[in-house]
Parts: structure tokens; C-alpha cells; sequence
């Protein structure tokens, strides 16, 4: 019996090894945090260490091994291939490891009654939970969304009406996103807006997502869906130790290269841009709807949730949808628009016109 129990055990060796492989991995590389990178290790280690106390060579237990015989061999695991984000991938790599422990601590029961060596899997076992429990909550849960119209709003844009009445009209017009950017506020009235602007979106449009720019800090007290960087701001990693688990990491790219770099850290959104001459910011990188195109060629937009920025109005914003935008970010012209509702649709109208065309 010892030698099918030696298969069993082999295979769930190689299931935990590599579960914590890959959430070590992601702590660091993509979280930063060598606590937890570490934390995911010394399971790892500790795992391989104890097996040599075992009294049983492992090569004996490699020996075992019969991947040719193994009926489950190539065997497709549901959802495997639809994973939904990083947390989702990390957690389906702890639990991995979890049940692959209580499997070795269970054939271990087999082989030695005296529950020695069982004991010890056990302590590593409830030690991948307690990892496991701090590395999802690190990442946002699920998928970040994919928005169609996603639009800025800065108080001292607003001059046709109160930042209130043009966050409204956005959400009721369809905007799915609203990002409040206000570089010279005092972080008290800073606090203050983004609490009201959570509120109205609650109250307006619940399922639409409030964004703060630049502040993890403010977007972690508030609540909000997630914070937006741009290239000068703190990385991705030092973002996502400010916030609470599980929200988002947006940030800015005018570049292929800076692209690229922003999904390789575990950014949850990007923003592609400048697109065109925009009064928002000085001295905008302006790239055009070539940069989407260029982008394309390095990374799947449509597996990217990101926005095309800068410069977007209901008479260009349709270039940019051909280009491989599958949303746009706005903020001028509607927080200055007489109506801004009526703009927030004539976008979403060009943008559909763009798409069917």
C-alpha cells in the first residue's frame, strides 16, 4: 500500500510547491512585499526540509511516480483558464496548496500512527491559510471593468455648474466611472468632496466606481473603487500598501514602454494618452490614436481594462474607438460643457456609431 501512498504523496508535493511558488511570486513581484514573498517561502522550504525527515529517501518517493498511468494526467481543471485577476489566481494557487497539504498530512497518517509527521503538515497547513488570507486581500477582487465613458471632475472646471450637478448629469448620461482630480485642495476639503461624491454616486448610479487621483492615501479613508497614478507618483506596489484590500491601481501611459510597465506591476486600469491637445494638462506628451495602434502590438486590449485620455471630444473620440479604445476618459468638455449630460451622451453615441461602423 506504501507505494501507491507514495504516489499520492509525490503528487501533492509537486500541487503545494508550485501553489506556493506562485503566490510567492506574486507577493513579489508584483505586491512588493518581501514579508509575504518570504512567508510564501519558508512553507516551501520548511515543506521540503520535513520531507527528508520522513525515514524515507525521496527518491523513493519520486521513484513512484507514473505520469503515464495517472489517469488525471492532462486533465483540464474548470475555470482554470478564466481566471478573473490576480487575486483570483492567487487564491486558486493557495487553496492548491492547502488541500494538497491535507492530502499529504492524511496518507502520513497512514504511514506513521504515531500522527508525528501528520502534525507538522498540519502547522504548515494553517500557515498557508493565514498567508493566503493576507495575500488575496492585497489584490482587488475579481476583474477591474472595463468602462466605456469614464470622466475627470475637477471642481474649479465646473464654472457652468456646481461639480455636484455635473458628477449627476454624468452618471445619469451613462458614465460608469468618475475620477475627481484636485491637485491644489486642502486634504480636509479634499475628504470632504470625495465622501460627497461617493454619496451621490450611491445614490445616483450605485454600481458606478469613484476614483481619486494621486492620494491612496484619501482613496483608502473613502472608500473608493481605487486610486489613479500618474508616471511620477509612487509605484503600483507602494500604492497597494496604503490602500485596503481589494481596491484598484489605476495609472497613466503615454508610451508603448510605460504601458507595458504598468501592466507588468499589476496596474488594475490603464490610462493611454495624451490623445490630443488638451488645456487639462501642461505640456501634454500628445501621441494620437497612433499610440492605441502601437499599444495593441504589445499588449491585448481587450484583456487590459484601460481608457484612451486627453483631448477627446464627441467630434474626434470616434478615431479613437477605431484605433482600439474600448473606452475614453473626458474631463474639460464636460465639466464645462452648458449641459453636460448632453455631452456625456453625444460621446457615448459617436463612440457606439464608431463601433458598428
Amino acid at each position: 500500500m506504501h507505494r501507491s501512498i507514495y504516489r499520492m504523496v509525490d503528487a501533492n508535493l509537486n500541487r503545494a510547491k508550485e501553489g506556493l511558488r506562485v503566490a510567492e511570486d506574486a507577493a513579489r513581484f508584483v505586491l512588493g512585499d518581501h514579508h509575504l514573498a518570504s512567508r510564501c517561502r519558508a512553507i516551501r522550504h520548511d515543506l521540503q526540509k520535513h520531507v527528508q525527515s520522513w525515514g524515507v529517501p525521496i527518491h523513493a518517493i519520486i521513484a513512484e511516480r507514473d505520469i503515464d498511468a495517472d489517469t488525471e494526467t492532462g486533465a483540464t481543471v474548470r475555470n482554470a483558464t478564466s481566471r478573473t485577476g490576480l487575486g483570483d489566481l492567487v487564491g486558486s494557487s493557495m487553496s492548491r496548496a492547502a488541500e494538497a497539504l491535507r492530502c499529504i498530512e492524511d496518507a502520513l497518517r497512514l504511514i506513521d500512527p504515531t500522527g508525528t509527521h501528520a502534525s507538522h503538515i498540519e502547522k504548515l497547513r494553517f500557515a498557508s491559510y493565514a498567508v493566503a488570507k493576507q495575500l488575496v486581500l492585497r489584490f482587488p477582487a475579481g476583474s477591474t471593468r472595463q468602462h466605456v465613458l469614464y470622466v475627470i471632475i475637477t471642481h474649479a472646471l465646473c464654472t457652468q455648474h456646481a461639480w455636484q450637478d455635473v458628477l449627476r448629469a454624468s452618471l445619469d448620461a451613462g458614465a460608469t466611472a468618475i475620477q475627481l482630480r484636485e491637485k491644489q485642495m486642502m486634504d480636509l476639503d479634499r475628504i470632504g468632496m470625495s465622501r460627497e461624491a461617493k454619496e451621490i454616486i450611491e445614490n445616483t448610479s450605485p454600481n458606478a466606481e469613484l476614483w481619486i487621483n494621486d492620494r491612496p492615501d484619501i482613496a483608502a479613508v473613502v472608500g473608493a473603487t481605487g486610486v489613479h497614478l500618474g508616471q511620477t507618483d509612487m509605484s503600483t506596489a507602494d500604492a497597494r500598501r496604503v490602500l485596503q484590500p481589494r481596491q484598484a491601481v489605476g495609472r497613466s501611459a503615454s508610451t508603448v514602454e510605460q504601458a507595458v510597465e504598468a501592466v507588468n506591476q499589476g496596474a488594475d486600469m490603464v490610462g493611454f494618452g495624451a490623445m490630443f491637445d488638451t488645456s487639462t494638462k501642461a505640456n501634454p506628451h500628445v501621441r494620437g490614436p497612433e499610440l492605441l495602434r502601437e499599444i495593441s502590438l504589445a499588449i491585448p486590449l481587450n484583456e487590459v481594462p484601460h481608457v484612451a485620455i486627453g483631448g477627446i471630444t464627441p467630434d474626434n473620440v470616434g478615431s479613437v474607438i477605431v484605433a482600439g479604445a474600448r473606452g475614453v476618459a473626458v474631463s474639460s468638455i464636460v465639466c464645462t460643457a452648458n449641459d453636460p449630460g448632453a455631452v456625456c451622451m453625444q460621446l457615448l453615441e459617436k463612440m457606439n456609431a464608431a463601433c458598428c461602423s
